[in-house]
């Protein structure tokens, strides 16, 4: 779906440009996600974290695993929530 991140969210190189607080407002109006990074590396991934919930139709809180490439993409496993485990 499409997350709206706050207008705080400033750019940002490398993994740093997912980390911030975003709302789904299509698909779970009401939630929120905050990205984080763990501080681990494998590879070329930076792991990371999906802390949210609270939306229309998702659980109240959830932590969702996620990898981030570089600046460009980061890879969700939205599994733990009942989603694809690659989105």
């Amino acid at each position: 779906g499409l997350l709206s991140s706050t207008p705080a969210m400033a750019k940002s190189a490398g993994a740093e440009a997912f980390v911030g607080t975003f709302t789904d407002p299509i698909n779970h109006p009401g939630g929120k996600r905050t990205i984080i990074l763990t501080g681990e590396k494998i590879g070329d991934y930076q792991l990371a974290e999906v802390q949210g919930g609270g939306g229309r139709g998702e659980p109240a809180n959830y932590v969702l695993p996620a990898a981030v490439i570089g600046d460009r993409t980061i890879v969700i496993d939205f599994s733990p929530k009942g989603g694809p485990r690659d989105f």
